[in-house]
């Protein structure tokens, strides 16, 4: 695997100078729609230049989402799941949505990327890291309040949890008609409607389909 991280202070900086302008073209236009050119006008630089550190548009689309993997990590680290046992399913839904939230809000293209690695096998990829921190923070939620619960049954429902993230997260990237604030609020119902089942052990759950 080629390493986009070069030895010298210029070549780094050239590099962030890269990824940045990806970041706001992704932000801006999608992932599909983005290209090594348009990257390459809003870096002030040369295409050729570009594909000195990037073969191509992919490439730059994984070393961006490994570049927020970190922060991300860090972030879901500090979710305060220990004192989910006293907290109602909304604040706990709270806990996981809101930081999620600011971060996107803050990285506007992140969520670009995280929605379109459902259809890109590359950015899959990229973004696995960024999948499984927060699939292993729901899984340590799940033992906590469902001791009950197999390790089968704790990744079944942390999967289906990211992937309805995953999908409103898309409505954020793709639609004209539902802004940023609006799809998080809706995201947030969504959650609660899943898991409340799901946290009250005497409750049928989702994947019983017993009479």
């Amino acid at each position: 695997m080629r390493d986009y991280s070069p030895k010298q202070e210029r070549g780094r900086q050239r590099v962030n100078r890269l990824l940045d302008a990806a970041a706001e073209v992704f932000g801006e236009v999608g992932y599909e729609a983005a290209t090594t050119i348009l990257i390459a006008e809003r870096a002030a630089t040369s295409v050729g230049s570009l594909y000195q550190f990037f073969p191509n548009k992919e490439a730059i689309a994984k070393a961006l989402a490994e570049r927020y993997v970190a922060t991300w990590e860090a972030q879901t680290a500090a979710m305060p799941i220990e004192r989910f046992t006293e907290m109602t399913v909304e604040q706990m839904t709270d806990a996981f949505i809101e930081p999620l939230r600011e971060f996107i809000r803050d990285n506007r293209d992140f969520h670009v990327l995280f929605a379109s690695s459902q259809t890109s096998r590359a950015l899959a990829e990229a973004i696995h890291p960024a999948d499984e921190a927060l699939l292993q923070r729901t899984d340590a939620v799940f033992a906590l309040m469902r001791p009950d619960l197999s390790a089968a049954e704790r990744r079944r429902y942390g999967l289906i949890g990211r992937y309805i993230v995953k999908g409103l997260l898309a409505a954020v990237a793709y639609s004209d008609e539902l802004d940023f604030d609006t799809v998080f609020d809706e995201l947030k119902h969504v959650m609660n409607r899943y898991l409340e089942p799901i946290m009250r052990r005497e409750e049928t759950l989702p994947s019983d389909h017993s009479p």
